[in-house]
């Protein structure tokens, strides 16, 4: 703005009015601008207890505000030596149209005592502008030893590159003994407000000993561009919780460095990944330890609350050609992956990286129509020298997957419960792949769809005691041992062989639904009892139990015992068919009949010895 110029000094009528209106076009710039300065200052809180942002004294630029060119910093070491809270907004409506505008902001400093930002409405903006295009170490918020609370209604804008910025930019930072509670909307956008996907992100870390955590609330929103929840090169505790409100980030990397990095969805809450890439513990040459948990259960595995995470890129658990260990657990709630393009789950990419999977509860899709979604276990295992491991323990809820692969001796699958569904399973790790425990309900799910194949079970698959193999498909290498249920939906075919146990059951209820032995043996044990059920038949009919090929169908089954729905039966090939008599369950009136003539007859035998 340019200033009135005063006439000559000989002018003397002039120079009166000429004072007064540059004082009066002083004072409007300095509240048009406010700060009143034509360039960029270092402004600080420079009160010693609570006070307003809106209050001019509190700061060291007093009589005037923080402006959109300066940095301001808010650390005790400047005001006095008690923790405080500096209050932006009051709450009320009269936030609406609350806004002020800032270069960048720094929270807190180590050893100080902690200071607090409180925005309880209205809109707080941080903007460090685009440049240099390839990142910006400069980031809009800095906090170190500090709280930030951001409340209902109340919106903080940090601002960082360009639109389509890439990961060398930050938005809020975390560098040690930090908190950050959303209740309101915190978002890192380009700078100038730019459309397009935002570089800047949620960088968290700091020394051992420290601890920095992220908590979003029921109906909060946080969006933050690529971003590090512990990163190489440091041992910080670091912690996520969205709790109940919604988190999307560009890209994350959890636990690539230090020991303890969570982040906990919950309560409802949202976690969404937008595409630029995620990994869980370790990467490149690092060993850290990062953990994402879905929900929540008791002890007992009731129930707690539920979480939802999706993901667009691919992700890896156990990241990285060093140790790093990364784990995923779902106790409530789904995962579920993109259906855009194919994209790969993997655990322990390298020869030294530990990836888990733990599934007690919930959802989790691996799985999209086209069938070509991916879930494989240890990858990256060479030889002996290889001490990394890839482990799944499924012991409730659900896992849907396209394409299933474990084939290195790195990969164990812990399926003790729940259902498993898969359209292809490869498996030669040197285990059989074994479904239950024989006690828990388990059951494994053999699709047919788009992306289906032969499935490979190069140890054997084995089914135990109240476990369940249903659906349909090729077994195409591996022999099936059956100790639970065999339930077919359409043609479930076994080119390897199948072994029926005692007490095994060929559960016959889906019409459509077929068994067929096309190559190895059948074998099921003499004397051994094998349970059909079927609910709807005719009496006296036959039913196919199974089809085999001619090899296979002359296996003499004389010896084995058939309880059709309780009721012992017969059994006999017709051609390449094993076929069973269907026999109804006698009416209560004739099982009491036949048991009053039995004890008719015992009291007669009775007499007869007197």
């Amino acid at each position: 703005m340019q200033l009135p110029i005063c006439p000559p000094s000989g002018v003397a009528s002039l120079q009166s009015h000429c004072r007064r209106l540059s004082a009066l076009t002083l004072a409007t710039f300095s509240l048009l601008a406010g700060t009143g300065r034509l360039h960029a200052d270092d402004i600080s809180w420079n009160a010693a207890t609570d006070g307003l942002w809106s209050d001019a004294s509190n700061w060291s630029s007093d009589p005037v505000l923080p402006g959109v060119e300066d940095t301001v910093t808010i650390a005790a070491t400047t005001g006095g030596t008690d923790p405080y809270t500096v209050t932006f907004g009051t709450g009320t409506e009269a936030d609406a149209t609350l806004t002020a505008d800032v270069f960048k902001l720094t929270l807190g400093v180590a050893g100080a005592p902690r200071a607090t930002l409180h925005l309880k409405g209205g809109t707080l903006t941080a903007d460090v502008g685009e440049a240099p295009a390839s990142g910006n170490s400069t980031p809009p918020l800095t906090m170190t030893n500090a709280d930030l609370v951001v409340d209902t209604g109340a919106t903080l804008l940090l601002r960082s590159g360009p639109g389509g910025g890439g990961n060398g930019f930050r938005g809020l930072v975390m560098t040690g003994n930090a908190t950050a509670t959303i209740n309101g909307t915190v978002k890192v956008q380009p700078s100038g407000g730019a459309t397009g996907s935002v570089g800047g992100g949620l960088h968290m870390s700091g020394s051992a000993g420290q601890t920095n955590t992220v908590t979003i609330g029921r109906n909060a929103v946080a969006e933050f561009g690529y971003t590090y929840v512990g990163p190489g090169g440091q041992s910080a505790q670091n912690h996520v919780i969205v709790d109940g409100g919604s988190l999307k980030v560009r890209a994350f990397e959890l636990g690539r460095g230090g020991t303890d990095n969570t982040i906990s969805v919950k309560n409802g809450g949202t976690f969404t990944e937008g595409g630029g890439g995620a990994s869980i513990g370790g990467a490149s040459n690092n060993t850290g330890t990062g953990h994402l948990i879905i929900g929540e259960i008791d002890e007992g595995g009731a129930i707690l609350s539920e979480g939802t995470v999706t993901m667009t890129s691919g992700l890896t658990v156990g990241a990285g050609t060093a140790s790093g260990n990364g784990t995923v657990t779902l106790n409530a709630g789904s995962f579920s992956m993109t259906t855009s393009a194919a994209r790969t789950v993997t655990l322990a990419s390298g020869p030294k990286t530990t990836g888990t999977l733990n599934i007690k509860g919930g959802t989790m899709n691996i799985t999209r129509s086209q069938g070509d979604h991916t879930l494989r276990l240890a990858p990256g295992y060479v030889d002996e020298t290889s001490t990394g491991t890839a482990t799944i323990n499924l012991s409730g809820g659900a896992l849907n997957v396209d394409k299933f692969v474990s084939q290195t001796v790195a990969g164990t699958i812990n399926f003790t419960g729940g259902l498993f569904t898969v359209k292809q399973a490869t498996v030669s790790n040197g285990k059989a792949f074994t479904v239950g425990n024989g006690t828990d309900a388990a059951t494994f799910r053999l699709v047919t769809a788009t992306g289906s194949g032969d499935h490979t079970f190069a140890d054997g698959l084995v089914i135990s005691g109240n476990a369940r193999l249903e659906g349909s498909g090729r077994i195409g290498t591996g022999l099936a041992s059956v100790s639970g249920t065999l339930a077919a939906s359409g043609t479930l075919e076994f080119a390897d062989g199948l072994t029926l146990f005692d007490g095994s059951t060929i559960d016959l209820n889906n019409s459509s639904g077929s068994l067929f032995i096309s190559g190895g043996d059948l074998t099921i044990a003499d004397g051994a009892t094998i349970n059909i059920r079927l609910t709807d038949f005719t009496d006296g009919n036959p039913v196919t139990l199974f089809t085999a090929s001619d090899s296979i169908a002359g296996t003499a089954l004389d010896n084995v015992n058939f309880l059709f729905n309780g009721v012992a039966t017969t059994g006999s090939w017709s051609g390449a068919d094993f076929l069973i008599t269907a026999v109804a369950v006698p009416e209560p009136s004739t099982v009491a009949l036949v048991l009053g003539g039995l004890t008719l007859l015992a009291s007669l035998g009775v007499r007869r010895q007197r």
